[in-house]
């Protein structure tokens, strides 16, 4: 179990796993959503389970940054043809990814 928590801490995996999902969710978007999204789960999974995170932590800057986006694209400064929410949901997993 140590192992596991010393594995899910580190910054290799981190940056591995972070820039596998930026590459799936900006180059993919919502055609990769499926892997992406399940992905980032386990991750946040396991950093829970490591101890190493506090769900307020992914919640908060996530909330910030979907508002923003949000009112940038009521305003018209984002467009986004193809969504069905004001902004799409490849951009809000980003934001939980960035968080």
């Amino acid at each position: 179990m140590q192992k596991l928590k010393t594995v899910a801490a580190s910054k290799p995996l981190n940056l591995i796993i972070f820039n596998f999902l930026w590459f799936g969710l900006v180059v993919g978007r919502n055609e990769m959503i499926l892997l992406t999204l399940p992905v980032l789960t386990a991750y946040v999974g396991l950093l829970r389970y490591a101890g190493k995170i506090n769900i307020y932590q992914i919640i908060i800057p996530a909330s910030i940054g979907i508002t923003i986006d949000c009112a940038l694209t009521f305003f018209g400064i984002f467009n986004f043809p193809d969504s069905s929410f004001i902004i799409p949901l490849w951009l809000i997993v980003l934001w939980f990814n960035f968080s």
